[in-house]
């Protein structure tokens, strides 16, 4: 008996909730759901929050597919010397396993956006060593 009056009270919440964000919010498609509306009210929608935007400013960049054999040293002389434009490395993490192997991922970080975007143009799909890298802006989860 308790549990169907708080079910009861939980849908009739809900259900004057959406009436509110139906009645204030300009029409939205049947297929619209309960989070995007309350998204939509809250002035924000599902997809700015999961999705990067292009217009962010990025200055970390992810290189992936890094030879087994690099370290930070050798990365950041790669990145450093390779490039036609100079750029100026702030900072440079090799991802590794619990044992201390390579995961041949790494995160670096440049001084300007415009230094990141023109490292991703000009490392993307190149190679170091054997390996042919996949470089591309880094944005926070």
């Amino acid at each position: 008996n308790n549990i169907e009056e708080e079910r009861t009270k939980a849908t009739t919440k809900k259900s004057l909730l959406l009436f509110l964000l139906a009645t204030t919010l300009p029409y939205q498609t049947p297929s619209t759901t309960y989070t995007e509306m309350a998204a939509m009210h809250q002035g924000r929608t599902e997809e700015s929050e999961s999705a990067p935007k292009e217009s962010m400013s990025a200055t970390r960049v992810c290189v992936k597919n890094l030879p087994p054999s690099f370290d930070e040293i050798k990365l950041k002389k790669h990145l450093q010397s390779s490039s036609k434009d100079p750029l100026v490395l702030t900072d440079c993490k090799i991802l590794k396993t619990k044992d201390g192997r390579s995961r041949k991922i790494a995160f670096v970080g440049f001084k300007t956006p415009e230094m990141a975007q023109n490292a991703v143009s000009y490392f993307d799909k190149s190679f170091a060593l054997t390996s042919r890298l996949s470089v591309s802006l880094a944005f926070s989860k």
